[in-house]
């Protein structure tokens, strides 16, 4: 799902490698590159850090973080507040946008336990949240396809002035995502399980008779996305030259979409307003998809005299 703001802050991670070229068997379903993240763990970390951020446009940026260790149990957790006036690229020029505000909030927390000298489990937890106003464009004039005070009174479900400059149109994001895990190891062999789970939502609320004055339309959109899924890796060192790796994938993911359209009745052959007052349609949809795969490679080494 795509948003206006960043589902991942940066403020997380520990190191990044992007992983590019000809991807080996356990990248299958990538079709490009791979962002490989190691994330703060507090094992070299005991203590926090508190930050403020500001600059032009209003910006403040609040941010705090914490990792450490206790009773076996290594953790960390950050946390930011961003907020600025000048959230979305405005339609105008203007330095200061109207209407343009925005306010995100970004939550991260991992922990690990070493269960005994073979074996961890660990819990890695995200949060995302945004809002946006949608910035305005002064000065426009309402759409001369609906003619709406040329074929009326000039009101639209009985309101009459509309101005571009002062629309309340906005959008609101927000991302989740916990995933859990259990690593064990033996001699020569090595295995990882991993479930995981994402919940994201897109919102947009437009200013209900603005919107229709201006773009014949007025829409509530809704997305929402859930996805679960559980995957094992594995590694078995056959000889001191071989090994044999393994892994399996599955992954389910509901996907639904509504929208809530105020519209205006029309003439079928003039293509104009029939009357000034608005009806809904009403949209709903949603499907459920399926993601699964196994891979299996195995690699050696020859030495040559």
């Amino acid at each position: 799902m795509s948003f206006f703001g960043e589902g991942l802050s940066p403020r997380f991670i520990q190191s990044m490698n992007l992983i590019t070229g000809t991807m080996p068997a356990e990248y299958g379903l990538r079709t490009s590159g791979v962002v490989d993240i190691t994330t703060k763990s507090g094992v070299f970390q005991n203590g926090g850090s508190a930050e403020m951020y500001g600059g032009s446009y209003g910006t403040t940026q609040p941010s705090v973080e914490y990792g450490g260790n206790i009773a076996g149990w290594n953790y960390f957790a950050s946390g930011e507040f961003f907020h600025s006036t000048h959230g979305i690229n405005s339609p105008v020029p203007n330095y200061d946008a109207v209407h343009d505000n925005t306010n995100q909030e970004h939550g991260f927390a991992y922990a690990e336990k070493i269960i005994d000298p073979t074996s961890k489990v660990s819990f890695i937890l995200g949060s995302f949240l945004g809002r946006f106003e949608i910035p305005n464009n002064p000065g426009q004039q309402d759409n001369p396809n609906v003619s709406l005070f040329n074929t009326f009174d000039g009101t639209i479900n009985g309101q009459s002035s509309f101005d571009s400059n002062a629309l309340r149109a906005s959008q609101r994001e927000s991302s989740n995502f916990g995933i859990a895990s259990y690593l064990h190891t033996e001699e020569n062999f090595d295995y990882q399980v991993s479930a995981f789970s994402k919940y994201s939502t897109l919102a947009y609320t437009p200013d209900i008779w603005g919107d229709l004055a201006f773009n014949g339309i007025s829409q509530y959109a809704q997305r929402k996305d859930f996805a679960n899924g559980l995957q094992a890796d594995g590694t078995y060192r056959l000889t001191s030259a071989h090994t044999l790796r393994g892994g399996v994938l599955v992954t389910g993911e509901r996907t639904q979409s509504d929208t809530n359209s105020q519209v205006l009745p029309v003439d079928p052959l003039t293509g104009l307003p029939s009357s000034n007052t608005s009806f809904q349609v009403v949209d709903n949809n949603a499907k459920t998809g399926w993601t699964y795969s196994v891979t299996r490679r195995t690699s050696g080494r020859s030495f040559r005299p």
